[in-house]
């Protein structure tokens, strides 16, 4: 079974390309969520957008997310 890997990025992950680049290889193996300002749209990957950190600390949300 592939596992879960989430990716945060504060930026838009469709022109950044060090981001592109990781969910671009991560989502061959595994299932992809992305945490970003705005959906890349790529076939595979979950997106879910930032609008505020959480009251969490991050670490804590992440993983509450990616279950």
């Amino acid at each position: 079974m592939p596992k879960k890997i989430c990716i945060v990025s504060y930026t838009d992950a469709s022109r950044d390309p060090r981001v592109l680049r990781q969910v671009l290889y991560f989502r061959k193996h595994h299932r992809v969520a992305l945490w970003g300002l705005k959906d890349p749209e790529l076939d595979g990957v979950e997106f879910s957008p930032i609008v505020r950190l959480p009251k969490k600390s991050l670490g804590e949300a992440m993983r509450a997310a990616c279950l």
